[in-house]
């Protein structure tokens, strides 16, 4: 208790998790790599848009807030790193449940059946997802999806704001911010050898044998990430080495 890992309430004497347990919990996922990773896009994004902006991972049945920064705007949605949320409901949330497995896909929607699969495959079709009110009446989400070497999804990237606000800006401007953002993210993901090296190869192959990639990004991403596949195998022998020839 006098170092903060517990916290007693004066009222009825009962003990609670302290600050330090808080604070600990917001550096282990710090240290995550994609949060590393994503600070700086996070940060460009937040300063163009004066919104706030995370990353959902799926852990499970249940996605969690690994990082986030949020708006400085008096009226804002705030967002907590830690806070847990259902896959069935919220942009973040639905994009998940996109990505997930067909049977995991039919137990949660058993259970919450918010959403259909029909639904689901749209999301995947059109590589974003936008919330009103589902979690909460007062807030507005867009999701879009971060892909790992094996063309899967575990994490999910999120702008959110009081609802409507977002309606002031071009949606369809952030949605493309988002998306950009998102692939920017994937590529140093895939570059990273903790976890990732194993399956460069994999990855490097659908880029460079597969033809024109048909990940749901807008045809322009697509095409600026194509650019980037066609390097020189002899030259560039591993892929983590060819950062100066992708999109960022």
């Amino acid at each position: 208790e006098n170092r903060n890992y517990l916290f007693r309430n004066p009222d009825n004497g009962r003990y609670y998790l302290g600050s330090r347990i808080a604070q600990l919990g917001n550096n282990i996922f710090s240290n995550l790599d994609i949060c590393q990773i994503a600070q700086p896009f996070l940060r460009e994004l937040c300063t163009k848009y004066n919104e706030s902006v995370g990353i959902y991972q799926r852990n499970g049945d249940v996605r969690v807030c690994i990082t986030r920064i949020n708006s400085n705007q008096t009226l804002r949605s705030v967002l907590m790193i830690g806070a847990t949320f259902s896959l069935t409901r919220g942009a973040a949330g639905r994009m998940l449940l996109a990505y997930a497995s067909p049977e995991d896909q039919a137990r949660l929607l058993t259970a919450d059946p918010f959403t259909t699969v029909e639904a689901l495959n749209e999301v995947r079709k059109n590589g974003y997802t936008i919330s009103n009110g589902e979690r909460n009446t007062a807030v507005e989400s867009i999701a879009v999806p971060i892909f790992n070497a094996n063309r899967g999804v575990d994490h999910a990237l999120f702008m959110t704001g009081p609802a409507g606000r977002l309606d002031v800006q071009s949606k369809v401007e952030i949605i493309q911010a988002l998306q950009d953002t998102a692939l920017k993210i994937s590529i140093h993901i895939i570059q990273t050898p903790d976890g990732i090296i194993s399956r460069e190869k994999r990855f490097r192959y659908s880029l460079l044998s597969c033809g024109p990639i048909r990940l749901p990004f807008s045809p322009s991403v697509q095409q600026s990430l194509h650019r980037s596949s066609q390097v020189n195998h002899d030259k560039y022998p591993h892929f983590a080495h060819q950062s100066s020839v992708l999109p960022i």
